[in-house]
């Protein structure tokens, strides 16, 4: 969100007033590197390191980590940046996401650019309109107009030839706290990059839009034997900032960690809710709201499982659940199902629509999920499926659905080779080691919350 003359001024002052009240610098970076690998928070004009896991309750007073109210914005304002030389002549390769349009979202690059920086490559992951990025890159007047747009898989993205030129990457990404929507994958391989082509790699962070529920399918086995298994530690919902998983993966995932800065946000708390001035939207093609992040938390796996449709291709996609209408599930059924997403926060409605995209007329329901609802996405997930199970559905689980969720969980419970009580205790198994591993990379308090309790 931008803020206007008066308010920019207001809110520096209170800034360099906190700052100085607790003797850190005016810029904050979070640094980690191969010769440091512990998460600390510092300056880049300042060599003293200022350390998250010793010191949290330092840390929760600095301006990087507010827990208060006000509005969520970016570690890094306009005059700060400007007293930074970290930045001065470097040439970057932006990552940012297909949808982004460099509005109102984009203050914090601005700031970035402004204190020297020059964006001399663009990198789009997982674009399917390669003109509609270069339109919104050349609408942005802070891009050069030479800027090279490169589109493509996360995996063949970041090779050598597209980083030719650069010295660092940025990662400027808005994800949906899921860690199935592909931009957990997209930072891991920006790790691997910077380290295997001696980059460094900059984190504009961005809010979690999910909150600090931190649920969901996880792995600690070596049930997946490929990349995806690293990334299945993660659970599905993770409750974390992607600066604060960069963090996580950087030290435990890779055996050699790159240099990594992440530029923090001030003033936010996971469990206040945000809204589209704090949220870049929309995330993806069928995620074009909040509304639809919240459903696609537990709708994204549903999705995997035939013959359940999720409203792919409509304005209410991952924000409805339905079934062929020729199938076995009566009107009264789904209200009883409506009664059963009451019970989890979820308000409902009947719907049907014609899928184009299926050639037939499909009915089920409208999801309607209000913000700041207190809701268990894992919870959700098991229940529907035992819910239509029992009522004769034969589910069918995509054949790549181990590896989309990373776990066969989903699977084995569906086969009935493992229980609703079973798959639970797996999760929260897997789930406890992850955030041992992972909650001194955490930048912000309070810390992510186990919403899942078995």
């Amino acid at each position: 969100m931008k803020l206007g003359g008066k308010d920019f001024n207001v809110v520096m002052r209170v800034s360099v007033l906190c700052m100085l009240a607790v003797g850190v610098p005016k810029l904050f970076f979070v640094q980690q590197s191969q010769a440091q690998q512990k998460y600390s928070v510092g300056a880049r004009v300042s060599s003293v390191p200022f350390n998250c896991s010793k010191n949290r309750n330092s840390l929760s007073d600095c301006a990087c980590n507010g827990a208060g109210g006000g509005s969520i914005s970016s570690g890094v304002r306009a005059e700060t940046a400007r007293m930074s030389s970290g930045f001065f002549g470097k040439n970057v390769a932006l990552v940012t996401n297909q949808m982004q349009s460099w509005g109102t979202s984009s203050v914090e690059l601005e700031h970035l650019i402004a204190s020297g920086m020059t964006v001399h490559t663009i990198l789009v992951p997982f674009a399917y309109q390669t003109d509609l990025v270069r339109k919104r890159a050349t609408k942005a007047h802070f891009f050069p107009s030479t800027v090279s747009i490169i589109t493509g898989k996360a995996d063949v993205l970041f090779s050598a030839h597209n980083l030719a030129g650069c010295d660092a990457l940025c990662l400027d990404l808005q994800d949906t706290g899921v860690r199935t929507d592909g931009y957990v994958a997209v930072v891991y391989a920006a790790l691997r990059a910077a380290r295997e082509h001696d980059k460094e790699l900059i984190i504009i962070d961005h809010p979690n839009p999910l909150g600090g529920a931190m649920e969901g399918l996880c792995s600690r086995s070596t049930e997946i034997d490929n990349e995806t298994l690293f990334l299945a530690r993660i659970p599905l919902r993770h409750g974390m900032t992607l600066g604060e998983l960069a963090l996580y993966m950087n030290r435990s995932l890779l055996s050699q960690p790159a240099q990594v800065s992440v530029v923090p946000l001030s003033l936010y708390n996971r469990f206040k809710p945000v809204d589209s001035r704090t949220i870049s939207l929309p995330f993806s093609r069928n995620i074009q709201s909040l509304e639809a992040c919240r459903g696609y938390s537990f709708l994204g796996v549903i999705g995997e499982i035939a013959p359940f449709d999720v409203a792919l291709g409509t304005k209410y996609a991952f924000q409805a659940l339905l079934l062929p209408e020729k199938s076995t599930i009566s009107r009264a059924a789904w209200e009883q199902y409506r009664e059963v997403l009451k019970d989890h926060a979820i308000k409902s409605r009947l719907w049907r629509y014609y899928s184009k995209r299926k050639h037939q007329w499909l009915t089920g329901v409208r999801l309607f999920i209000p913000d700041g609802a207190d809701f268990s996405s894992t919870n959700v997930l098991m229940v529907t499926l035992t819910f239509f199970k029992k009522r004769g559905v034969s589910l069918v689980p995509s054949a790549h659905i181990d590896e989309s969720v990373g776990s066969s969980l989903v699977r084995r419970f569906i086969t009935g080779e493992v229980s609703l009580a079973t798959g639970i205790d797996e999760i929260l198994k897997a789930k406890q080691l992850f955030f041992k591993e992972a909650f001194s990379a955490c930048l912000y308090k309070p810390l992510p919350k186990d919403v899942l309790q078995g």
